[in-house]
Protein backbone atom coordinates (compact mmCIF):
# COMPACT_ATOMS: atom_id res chain seq x y z
CA UNK A 1 0.00 0.00 0.00
CA UNK A 2 2.79 2.42 0.81
CA UNK A 3 4.38 1.88 -2.60
CA UNK A 4 1.06 2.44 -4.36
CA UNK A 5 0.49 5.62 -2.42
CA UNK A 6 4.02 6.83 -3.16
CA UNK A 7 3.62 6.34 -6.90
CA UNK A 8 -0.09 6.69 -7.73
CA UNK A 9 -1.60 8.37 -4.72
CA UNK A 10 -1.89 11.54 -2.77
CA UNK A 11 -2.14 12.62 0.84
CA UNK A 12 -3.08 16.25 1.13
CA UNK A 13 -4.44 18.67 3.67
CA UNK A 14 -7.61 20.41 2.60
CA UNK A 15 -9.97 22.89 4.23
CA UNK A 16 -12.18 19.99 5.35
CA UNK A 17 -9.41 17.67 6.58
CA UNK A 18 -7.00 15.22 5.03
CA UNK A 19 -7.59 13.72 1.57
CA UNK A 20 -6.12 10.30 0.79
CA UNK A 21 -6.65 8.93 -2.71
CA UNK A 22 -5.11 6.48 -5.17
CA UNK A 23 -5.41 6.87 -8.94
CA UNK A 24 -5.29 4.18 -11.62
CA UNK A 25 -6.53 3.64 -15.16
CA UNK A 26 -7.13 -0.04 -14.35
CA UNK A 27 -10.62 -0.86 -13.06
CA UNK A 28 -9.30 -4.25 -11.90
CA UNK A 29 -6.50 -2.67 -9.84
CA UNK A 30 -8.96 -0.16 -8.37
CA UNK A 31 -11.18 -3.05 -7.20
CA UNK A 32 -8.15 -4.92 -5.79
CA UNK A 33 -7.01 -1.87 -3.80
CA UNK A 34 -10.55 -1.35 -2.53
CA UNK A 35 -10.84 -5.02 -1.54
CA UNK A 36 -7.51 -4.88 0.30
CA UNK A 37 -8.55 -1.76 2.20
CA UNK A 38 -11.80 -3.53 3.13
CA UNK A 39 -9.79 -6.46 4.52
CA UNK A 40 -7.98 -3.92 6.72
CA UNK A 41 -11.42 -2.58 7.81
CA UNK A 42 -10.71 0.75 6.10
CA UNK A 43 -13.85 2.18 4.51
CA UNK A 44 -13.28 3.44 0.99
CA UNK A 45 -14.99 4.16 -2.29
CA UNK A 46 -14.22 4.11 -6.01
CA UNK A 47 -15.20 6.84 -8.41
CA UNK A 48 -14.67 6.90 -12.17
CA UNK A 49 -13.80 10.19 -13.85
CA UNK A 50 -16.17 11.18 -16.62
CA UNK A 51 -14.75 11.10 -20.14
CA UNK A 52 -11.44 9.77 -18.84
CA UNK A 53 -10.03 6.34 -18.19
CA UNK A 54 -9.21 7.12 -14.58
CA UNK A 55 -10.41 5.50 -11.35
CA UNK A 56 -10.02 7.19 -7.96
CA UNK A 57 -10.03 5.18 -4.76
CA UNK A 58 -10.64 7.42 -1.76
CA UNK A 59 -10.52 6.65 1.95
CA UNK A 60 -13.43 7.78 4.13
CA UNK A 61 -12.63 10.45 6.70
CA UNK A 62 -13.07 8.29 9.80
CA UNK A 63 -10.53 5.67 8.61
CA UNK A 64 -7.77 7.97 7.35
CA UNK A 65 -5.83 7.91 10.62
CA UNK A 66 -5.97 4.10 10.61
CA UNK A 67 -4.47 3.92 7.10
CA UNK A 68 -1.77 6.48 7.91
CA UNK A 69 -0.83 4.47 10.99
CA UNK A 70 -0.48 1.29 8.91
CA UNK A 71 1.53 2.69 6.00
CA UNK A 72 3.50 5.39 7.86
CA UNK A 73 4.00 7.68 4.87
CA UNK A 74 7.07 9.89 4.61
CA UNK A 75 6.43 13.46 5.87
CA UNK A 76 2.91 12.74 7.13
CA UNK A 77 3.29 14.63 10.40
CA UNK A 78 0.29 16.81 11.14
CA UNK A 79 -2.04 15.22 8.59
CA UNK A 80 -4.31 13.58 11.14
CA UNK A 81 -4.66 16.55 13.45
Amino acid sequence: MKGLLDTDGTIARTKTGTRIAFYTSSSKLARQISDFLNILSIKNGISKARNRNNNSIYVYQRDKAKLLKIIKPFRARGLTE
